[in-house]
């Protein structure tokens, strides 16, 4: 996409990446977003990020042509964490960089196919398939493309597929065995401590945010990986989430072929204690703007969908991230509220993109806060 000029939050011209770029004050800053996308994996409307890679059956169910589920890269683990980590003789509570060696990974793609696709992670076997997790599955496609391992995916779920097209729970993370070699080394400018040898598939898991990084997501060209960087998210409560999954699962038949309907606009936030009002606010302005093929819906039969999806939700004491702490306390970046954001944090401040932003200082700094974290988990 080309560079192009923008108006400024605070008024004046500016240049902003196509139309996904944040709008800068120089052209110089909005080239830079451009070759961070590109580096992360954008390659154009057309192809694997874009909206486009995913259908939507007959049914309801999503198919994504491909999408990244992996990527070889150094990420942070605890030493009990590791396989064999006793007989390695390594520290339980040390944290050790590992290497997902590209080599490796293209080795293991065919391990890849067929495999569930899980709302969290959970090991899975023939004899324990943990049925009510499984949302998905992986397809026959699985290949590795530096520095990707990539596949087709199917969902089946409306309420996966809602946290999807929501964006709420939208990056993958894989499962797999492994067996680690602690030989040192050195993988594009990061350190890493041992190397992840013998890779085979178990699951792969739709995650909020995922230890490949946030270039690992089911297809879509909105999500590169420098959009999410160091953002907080708002991340929608499960009632209201269910309710997107419910109406559009309810309403998919009876619109029109060219109708526009925004439903997770529409719904907004739905809560417990506002329930009835939530679902009679929301039947009112789905009939306002939705446009019907034939039949149109009524008012009580959308209320009677809000009301039983909401109903089948348990109540989110806290739908952000709330008053937690910041690997980058400056900038509030970096949550570090929960193991998966201190695995990611670590990640990000150890990619060069986002480690040339700090001094040494501040690195080491914030370095410093993220290990002191891993260790109150």
């Amino acid at each position: 996409m080309p560079i192009k000029e923008c108006t400024l939050p605070e008024g004046g011209k500016g240049w902003q990446w196509g139309d996904r770029g944040k709008c800068y004050a120089s052209r110089e800053d909005a080239e830079k977003q451009a070759e961070a996308a590109r580096a992360n994996g954008y390659v154009g409307d057309a192809l694997s990020f874009d909206r486009s890679a995913r259908i939507i059956d007959v049914d309801g169910r999503m198919h994504v042509a491909m999408s990244n589920i992996s990527k070889a890269t150094v990420n942070p683990y605890y030493g009990r964490e590791i396989p064999c980590w006793e007989e390695l003789q390594l520290s339980p509570d040390h944290i050790y960089n590992l290497l997902r060696d590209p080599g490796e990974l293209a080795k293991a793609a065919g391990t890849f196919n067929n495999l569930p696709l899980l709302s969290i992670h959970k090991a899975v076997s023939a004899d324990k398939p943990e049925k009510d997790l499984v949302v998905g599955s992986t397809g026959t496609d699985a290949e590795f493309s530096a520095p990707y391992l990539r596949n087709s995916l199917v969902i089946w779920d409306a309420a996966a597929i809602a946290g999807i097209e929501s964006r709420d729970q939208c990056e993958i993370s894989c499962a797999y065995r492994y067996k680690p070699v602690m030989t040192p080394g050195v993988y594009e400018g990061m350190a890493y401590d041992g190397v992840m040898t013998e890779i085979i598939g178990n699951h792969v898991a739709l995650v909020e945010v995922g230890r490949a990084g946030p270039d690992v997501v089911v297809a879509d060209a909105a999500l590169a990986g420098p959009f999410l960087k160091g953002k907080t998210m708002p991340k929608a409560n499960r009632k209201t989430v269910a309710v997107r999954a419910a109406l559009k699962a309810y309403l998919r038949p009876m619109l029109a072929q060219d109708a526009q309907l925004d439903i997770n606009k529409l719904v907004g936030e739905v809560k417990a204690a506002t329930l009835a009002k939530d679902a009679q606010r929301i039947a009112r302005d789905v009939l306002k703007h939705a446009k019907f093929a034939a039949d149109k819906a009524k008012d009580e039969d959308v209320e009677d969908v809000v009301k039983s999806a909401a109903e089948e939700e348990a109540e989110d004491e806290d739908d952000e991230y709330g008053d937690v702490e910041y690997a980058d306390t400056k900038n509030k970046k970096y949550p570090l509220d929960t193991e998966e954001h201190i695995r990611a944090a670590w990640d990000y401040i150890h990619k060069e993109k986002d480690a040339d932003k700090y001094s040494a200082e501040e690195r080491a700094a914030i370095e410093k806060r993220i290990v002191a974290a891993w260790k109150e988990k």
